[in-house]
C-alpha cells in the first residue's frame, strides 16, 4: 500500500511538460486573399514618408505600380488606396525573379516561387503625416499554385518585403522635385 501510495504520490506530483515550441499551425494567422482563405504569415507593411502631399504623390505610386507591369485596378483616393487585390503573376515581376519578392518553400529544383503561379494582392495606402508629407504603405499577401503539376490546391506565400519597399523607392523617385 505505501508502494502505491508512494507512486501516486510522484507522479501525482509531476508537472506537465511544456508546450513545444514547433510551429503546429495553431497560432498562424488566416488570411483572407478576395475568395479564398490561406493560412500564413502575417503580412506586414513597408512604410516610407515623402516630403510631399498625398496628391503629389499619388500618381508616382500608380506608376511604380505601371512599371512593374502591375494593373492598378483599386485606384480609391478617398480610401486612400491605390494597387490590385487580385492578380497573379508567373516566373517574374518585372525584371525581377519571383523568389526575389515572396517565399513559398523550396522543391528538387529550387525556390517554387520561381515556378508556381503567384497569386497576390498589393495595396498601397497613401495618407497624410500630419505634418504635410505622405506616409506610403504598401503590404503584399500571396499564395502558390504548381499550375505545371496540375494542382489546384494554393499554398500560403510569405513576402520578403522587397517588392514592397521597391513600389515605395519607386515611388518616392517619380516624385515631382520641389
Amino acid at each position: 500500500m505505501r508502494r502505491v501510495l508512494f507512486l501516486l504520490a510522484a507522479f501525482g506530483c509531476a508537472s506537465v511538460p511544456p508546450p513545444s515550441s514547433q510551429d503546429d499551425g495553431a497560432a498562424r494567422p488566416v488570411i483572407l486573399t478576395g475568395d479564398r482563405i490561406v493560412e500564413g504569415e502575417r503580412p506586414r507593411a513597408s512604410v516610407l514618408e515623402v516630403p510631399v502631399a498625398p496628391a503629389r504623390a499619388w500618381p508616382a505610386v500608380k506608376q511604380a505600380y505601371l512599371t512593374l507591369g502591375i494593373d492598378v485596378v483599386v485606384d480609391n483616393p478617398v480610401a486612400h488606396q491605390l494597387g490590385n487585390t487580385s492578380f497573379w503573376k508567373q516566373r517574374v515581376i518585372g525584371k525581377y525573379r519571383m523568389s526575389e519578392f515572396v517565399e513559398c518553400g523550396q522543391s528538387m529544383t529550387g525556390a517554387k516561387a520561381d515556378t508556381y503561379r503567384i497569386y497576390m494582392s498589393l495595396l498601397t495606402m497613401v495618407n497624410s503625416d500630419g505634418a504635410g508629407g505622405t506616409r506610403l504603405q504598401t503590404t503584399l499577401t500571396a499564395a502558390g499554385q504548381d499550375v505545371a503539376g496540375g494542382s489546384a490546391d494554393r499554398i500560403p506565400c510569405g513576402s520578403t518585403g522587397r517588392l514592397e519597399m521597391l513600389i515605395n523607392e519607386s515611388a518616392r523617385g517619380g516624385l515631382p522635385k520641389p
